[in-house]
């Protein structure tokens, strides 16, 4: 991770997190469906790095809103001159039968220029999905502000979740998960989990090579280790789309 850009405050953090959180919340809304909801999951890592941490917001589902919307932005920072640089991961799903896109692209501070290189697309950080818009701050902020950025975050995702309940709000690092709300959708998730578990402990167990390979071949998967996750992403749209309000 870079570090030759300027630190942030640990404010101007938790200002540009929330703002594109609020704005994300926001787009999402506004573009359900009357007739059904959508699972919207937005998720915030923490990524500490010795004495320093980054911060990644991550839409997992359809991205059909516009990014200058979302990446509008109000912060002043004498030392950021008005810009601060952050990193985007685009990816998004024609039809069930095409290999997605994941287009790389940079935002600049207040006033927003979006800059692609489809040469060079950037990394899939969530290969599970199918379409997510992440935003990665590229400023790191110092590391004793983590504890105060989570509980400011925390407090405002609780604020949050009462203006949109069918959001999942997430915010953790690769070890700690410090919010995870409860949403309608959350039961389909756990069965779901629960079934495809099962399903991956019985190919895991067979001893039969030849099941073992047809089920491999079947779901596209290079091990039977795959089986769980590659179910769940099958399965989780296919429920979702059925929901009705």
């Amino acid at each position: 991770m870079a570090m030759d850009l300027p630190l942030i405050d640990v404010s101007i953090c938790i200002n540009i997190v929330t703002k594109i959180v609020s704005n994300l919340s926001q787009s999402i809304t506004k573009k359900q469906s009357k007739r059904s909801k959508q699972y919207c999951h937005i998720d915030i890592e923490l990524i500490p790095r010795g004495k320093y941490c980054w911060v990644q917001i991550t839409n997992e589902g359809e991205t059909k809103f516009s990014l200058e919307e979302v990446l509008t932005l109000d912060f002043n920072d004498s030392t950021l001159n008005g810009t601060i640089l952050g990193e985007i991961i685009l990816k998004k799903s024609r039809g069930t039968q095409e290999i997605p896109s994941v287009y790389k692209t940079y935002f600049d501070g207040n006033f927003i220029e979006l800059r692609s290189n489809s040469e060079n697309p950037g990394a899939d950080k969530f290969s599970h999905l199918r379409d997510y818009l992440s935003v990665k701050i590229e400023h790191p902020f110092a590391g004793e502000g983590l504890g105060p950025l989570v509980e400011h975050l925390m407090e405002y995702l609780i604020n949050l979740q009462s203006l949109h309940p069918h959001t999942k709000y997430t915010l953790r690092t690769d070890r700690t998960t410090f919010y995870n709300n409860f949403t309608d959708l959350d039961d389909d998730f756990t069965k779901c989990k629960i079934l495809s578990s099962a399903l991956e402990a019985i190919v895991s167990q067979s001893v039969n090579e030849c099941f073992r390979k047809e089920i491999c071949e079947t779901l596209e998967i290079p091990d039977v280790s795959d089986t769980s996750t590659t179910i769940m992403c099958n399965l989780l749209p296919i429920l979702h789309k059925n929901y009705q309000l």
